[in-house]
C-alpha cells in the first residue's frame, strides 16, 4: 500500500489508516451513549435525525472511496479530491456526534462480547416471561398422593371418607385397567375405587381396589363413597350398567385382602326411570339406600325427553336383591327445578326429610347458562303416606342472588341450610364462569321461619381473584362452627387455580371469609398442586382433606389430579411467587414480578412486605410496602429499576477515564493525517493552508467531543446495573407482642 515520507522517516500507509479507523470507532461509540441518552430521556426521533444519519452514511462512503482511490496520502492536500474526502469525513463525524442515530443504534446493539442480545427493547419495560412459579410444599399443605392414570385413576372429582383406621377411600372417574372410549379418548380408562393408607413416616400408600371395565360393569364415578356398618364400601357410576346410563355398586372387603364388587341396580331398566346419578348416596336408618340421578324420569325438560332427573330410593329383601323406588321426578310443573347433580341429607332431626338442590329450572329464567333455562332450587322432599311431594324452599333468582347450585346442602344444628351456588353474586363476572357475565358464585344460608318458609341470605360473594370462583362442592362444618369449602373452576393459569376456604361466625351474625389454601397456577404446565378442588372432609384433629381433578402429574392433559391434606394451625400466612417469579431486563429498564400474600388459619393481620438482593445500580420496591389480610390472598407487585450506562465518550478496552490515549487520537489523528501529507518541502502558501486547515479541524474535533460527552462535564459516564443473574428475597413480617412471623419467597432477575 506504500508509505509516506515525514522528514526522513517513511510512515506507511495503512498506519495511517488504523489511526483513521479508531477515529471512526470513537465517533460511533458517541453516537451509541447518545442514542441511549435519548432514549431514557424519551426524545422523539426526529426528521433531521433521519437526514444526519443519511449524511453520515454517504460521508462515510465517500471519505473511504477517497482514501482507497487516492493511495499517496499527500495527494489529499495537493488536491481538491483529497480536501474534499477530509471534509466529508469530519462532516460524517460531527453528524454522526449531534445525530439521535437511531437506526444505527439499533444495529451497534448486536450480541457482543458481553453477550447482549439483538435488538433494542423498549424503555422501562422488562422482557419478562411467564414462568412456572418456585413452588414448595405451602405451610401446611402436603401432597398424599399424584395420580398418574393408567393403571393408576385420573380425575378424583368426588369427596374422600375414613375407615375406622384412618384410611382414605375414594373414587376417580377415569383411570384404570379398563377401557372406555375411542381413540384417543381410550387411554384414560374407566375409573377405579382407591384406598390411602398412611405408613407410619408421614407418607401414603395408594391401592387400586378396583378398576371398572366399562360396559355392563359400568364407568366414570363422579361421586364418593359411603361406608355401611359392616365395612362395606357403597357408590354409584354415571354411566354404564345394563342400560349405559349408570349402576349403583357395592365393594365388599374379603378375608384374604381383597375386595369383591357387586352391581346392586343398573339405572334404565324403564322410560320412566332415572338416569346418570352423579351425586352421592346417603343410607337411612333402616339401610335403604337413596339418591338422585341427574336425567331421566317420566318428565321432560328444555327440549329434550325423559330428562329432568329423579330422587330415588333402593331397598334390599334381605336375600341379596336390590330394588329401586323413584321417589320423585322432577319438572313436574313449569317452575319446577331439573338436574340435581349433588347428594340428599336427611332431617337434622332424623326424620325422613330429604334435601337437595337442582342446577336448572325454578320460577326465574332469566338465568340462562350454557343455554339451559332456569338458575336453579333449593327442595325439601316429604313423604305422605305412600308418596313423596317436594316442597320448594327457595328459586334461585340470578344476579347477586346467586344461580346453578352443583352440590348438596348441609345442616348446622340450629336446622339451617347450607350451600353454594356456581355463579351469580356480585363478583366480577369477566374473571369467572358463563355468558353475561353472571358473577363468581356464593355461599348461602336458608334459614326456617315460623310459618314454614325459608328465609335466604347470602353469606359471601365470591370475587374471581385470589378467592377463587365457582364452587361446585358442598360445605362441612368442624366442631366449633366454623364452615369449610372449595372453589373449583378450573382455570390453571390463574394466580389461583382453586381455593380451601374458611368462614368464621362472628357474634354479630356476620362471617368472616378467609382463603386458607391457595392452589398456585402455572403457565403452560399441569399446576403442581393439583387445580379444580372438590369438597373437603375432616379429621378429629380438624385437618382438612380432599382431592383436586386436575393437576398434579401423570399423562393426563394438564395432570391427573391430586389427593391432598391441609393441616389446622395456628394463625399464619404465607409468601409465594406469583405467575410472574422470574424477569429479564437490560440495564436502564424495570423488571416486574408479582408475589401473593396469603392468611392462613384465620389470620387477619398486617403484613409488612421488604426486598433484598437487588444488584448495585438498582432498588426493588414492593407495592404496596404492606398489607391487611382479611380474607382472600392479596397479590403485590414487586419492581427492580436497574441504572442504563450515562452517556460518555467510550474508551478503548484497557482504558479508563484515567487514561487519555483516546482524547489524544481524538484531537490529534486528523491534523497528524495533514502534516504526513505535507512533506518537508511545501511552500510558505501551502504551509500557510496546513495551518489553517489545522485550525480547522481542532475546532470541529473539540465540538464533537463536546458534544458526545454531554457538555464537556469530563466524566466517562457511570456504568450502570452490572449483567448478571440475580436472587430476590421478598420478606413478609408480622410482630405483636411474643408473636414474631416470617416468611419469605424468592424471584429470579436477568439483567442482560
Amino acid at each position: 500500500m506504500g508509505t509516506i515520507a515525514v522528514g526522513t522517516a517513511q510512515l506507511p500507509v495503512w498506519g495511517i489508516v488504523a489511526v483513521w479507523a479508531y477515529i471512526v470507532y470513537m465517533f460511533l461509540s458517541t453516537a451509541r451513549a447518545e442514542e441511549r441518552r435519548r432514549r431514557e430521556q424519551g426524545q422523539p426521533h426526529t426528521k433531521l435525525d433521519t437526514a444526519l444519519l443519511l449524511l453520515t452514511a454517504l460521508c462515510v462512503v465517500g471519505a473511504i472511496l477517497c482514501a482507497i482511490l487516492l493511495k499517496p496520502l499527500n495527494v489529499l492536500v495537493k488536491s481538491r479530491a483529497g480536501f474534499a474526502a477530509m471534509i466529508l469525513f469530519l462532516a460524517a463525524a460531527f453528524a454522526l456526534a449531534q445525530s439521535d442515530s437511531s437506526l444505527l443504534a439499533a444495529q451497534l446493539n448486536a450480541p457482543e462480547a458481553h453477550g447482549m442480545r439483538l435488538g433494542l427493547s423498549q424503555p422501562n419495560h422488562s422482557r419478562r416471561r411467564q414462568a412456572t412459579p418456585q413452588l414448595t410444599q405451602n405451610g401446611p399443605f402436603q401432597l398424599l398422593h399424584k395420580f398418574q392414570n393408567s393403571p393408576d385413576g385420573a380425575g378424583p372429582n368426588g369427596a374422600l371418607i375414613f375407615d375406622s383406621k384412618g384410611n382414605l377411600y375414594g373414587t376417580t372417574a377415569q383411570g384404570g385397567s379398563g377401557i372406555c372410549g375411542t381413540p384417543p379418548y381410550d387411554s384414560y380408562g374407566c375409573g377405579t375405587i382407591f384406598e390411602l393408607s398412611p405408613n407410619g413416616s408421614g407418607a401414603w400408600t395408594e391401592t387400586i381396589l378396583y378398576s371398572f371395565q366399562g360396559g355392563s360393569d359400568g364407568q366414570y364415578p363422579q361421586a364418593g363413597l359411603i361406608f355401611d356398618q359392616a365395612g362395606n364400601l357403597y357408590g354409584a357410576t354415571q354411566f354404564g350398567g345394563s342400560q349405559g346410563v349408570g349402576t349403583i355398586f357395592e365393594l365388599s372387603p374379603e378375608g384374604s385382602g381383597g375386595w369383591t364388587k357387586t352391581i346392586l341396580y343398573s339405572f334404565g331398566a324403564s322410560s320412566a326411570d332415572g338416569a346418570q346419578p352423579s351425586g352421592g348416596l346417603i343410607f337411612d336408618s333402616n339401610g335403604f339406600l337413596f339418591g338422585t340421578t341427574t336425567s331421566g324420569g317420566s318428565k321432560s325438560c328444555h327440549g329434550g325427553t325423559n330428562n329432568c332427573g329423579t330422587v330415588f330410593e333402593l331397598y334390599s329383601n334381605g336375600h341379596g336383591s336390590w330394588f329401586e323406588d323413584v321417589l320423585y321426578n322432577f319438572g313436574t310443573s313449569a317452575s319446577d327445578g331439573f338436574s340435581p347433580n349433588g347428594a340428599l341429607i336427611f332431617d337434622h332431626n332424623g326424620n325422613e326429610h330429604l334435601y337437595g338442590t337442582t342446577a336448572y329450572g325454578g320460577a326465574y329464567g332469566q338465568c340462562d347458562w350454557q343455554s339451559v333455562p332456569g338458575c336453579g332450587t333449593a327442595f325439601e322432599v316429604n313423604p305422605i303416606g305412600s308418596l313423596w311431594e317436594e316442597s320448594i324452599l327457595h328459586n334461585f333468582q340470578g344476579g347477586t342472588d346467586g344461580q346453578n347450585p352443583q352440590a348438596g346442602l348441609t345442616f348446622d344444628q340450629s336446622g339451617n341450610l347450607y350451600g353454594t351456588t356456581l355463579l351469580g353474586g356480585t363478583g366480577n363476572g369477566t374473571n369467572c364462569l358463563g355468558n353475561g357475565n353472571p358473577g363468581c358464585g356464593t355461599v348461602f344460608e336458608l334459614s326456617p321461619i315460623g310459618s314454614g318458609g325459608w328465609t335466604k341470605s347470602v353469606l359471601y360473594n365470591f370475587q374471581g381473584a385470589n378467592d377463587g370462583y365457582g364452587p361446585y362442592s358442598a360445605v362441612v362444618f368442624d366442631s366449633k362452627g366454623n364452615l369449610y369449602g372449595t372453589t373449583g373452576a378450573e382455570q390453571p393459569y390463574n394466580t389461583c387455580t382453586s381455593t380451601v376456604f374458611e368462614m368464621i361466625p362472628s357474634g354479630s351474625g356476620g362471617w368472616t371469609t378467609a382463603t386458607i389454601y391457595c392452589f398456585p397456577g402455572a403457565q403452560n404446565a399441569a399446576p403442581p398442586n393439583g387445580f379444580g378442588a372438590g369438597g373437603v372432609i375432616l379429621d378429629q384433629s380438624s385437618n382438612l382433606y380432599g382431592t383436586t381433578g386436575s393437576g398434579g402429574t401423570g399423562s393426563c392433559i394438564v395432570g391427573c389430579g391430586v389427593a391432598y391434606e391441609l393441616l389446622a394451625t395456628p394463625p399464619d400466612f404465607s409468601v409465594t411467587p406469583g405467575l410472574y417469579s422470574r424477569a429479564t431486563a437490560t440495564p436502564g429498564q424495570t423488571a416486574q414480578f408479582t408475589v401473593t400474600v396469603a392468611p392462613l388459619g384465620g389470620f387477619s393481620q398486617t403484613v409488612t412486605l421488604s426486598c433484598t438482593g437487588a444488584p448495585t445500580m438498582s432498588t426493588c420496591s414492593v407495592s404496596p410496602s404492606s398489607v391487611k389480610l382479611t380474607g382472600p390472598p392479596v397479590t403485590v407487585d414487586v419492581a427492580v429499576a436497574t441504572t442504563a450506562p450515562s452517556a460518555g465518550l467510550t474508551y478503548p478496552a484497557g482504558s479508563g477515564p484515567d487514561n487519555k490515549f483516546a482524547l489524544w487520537l481524538t484531537f490529534a489523528g486528523l491534523p497528524s493525517l495533514l502534516l504526513f501529507g505535507g512533506g518537508g518541502g511545501a511552500s510558505r502558501v501551502r504551509r500557510t493552508q496546513l495551518i489553517l486547515v489545522l485550525s480547522l479541524l481542532c475546532v470541529l474535533g473539540l465540538a464533537m467531543t463536546w458534544s458526545g460527552c454531554g457538555g464537556g462535564s469530563g466524566s466517562s459516564g457511570a456504568s450502570g446495573t452490572p449483567l448478571g443473574t440475580y436472587t430476590l428475597t421478598v420478606t413478609g413480617t408480622y410482630s405483636s407482642g411474643s408473636t414474631n412471623l416470617e416468611h419469605s419467597a424468592k424471584l429470579t432477575l436477568v439483567v442482560q
